[in-house]
């Protein structure tokens, strides 16, 4: 269990939401549905050299309070960052306290 001082750092919870631009085809934007306090690990990291530029990702885990809503279709925004969300957020051990949600970051 997480200590609740432990969640220094905040993130933004955003949900898709998807409309029609005039020809109809759809476009995806994002609702900020909540800012939360979480605990950041940063879990592995893979670096590339791609057409002579460097290319990589961070996997992060961001560990916060338990919450019903969040699903692997949000994202995450972190210092203005956005991170998707790459994984169904894992109740930490079934009690609906913690939650564990794993993220891709760019490099």
């Amino acid at each position: 269990m997480v200590r609740i001082g432990s969640r220094r750092i905040w993130i933004s919870l955003q949900a898709p939401i998807v409309s029609r631009d005039a020809m109809g085809t759809p476009v995806t934007s994002y609702l900020t549905v909540a800012t939360v306090p979480a605990k950041e690990t940063a879990m592995r990291s893979d670096e590339a050299i791609v057409a002579m530029a460097q290319t990589g990702y961070v996997i992060r885990n961001f560990n916060i309070r338990y919450r019903s809503d969040v699903n692997a279709k949000w994202r995450v925004l972190k210092d203005g960052k956005q991170m998707a969300i790459i994984a169904p957020p894992i109740d930490i051990n079934g009690m609906r306290r913690e939650l564990d949600i794993k993220v891709k970051d760019s490099i």
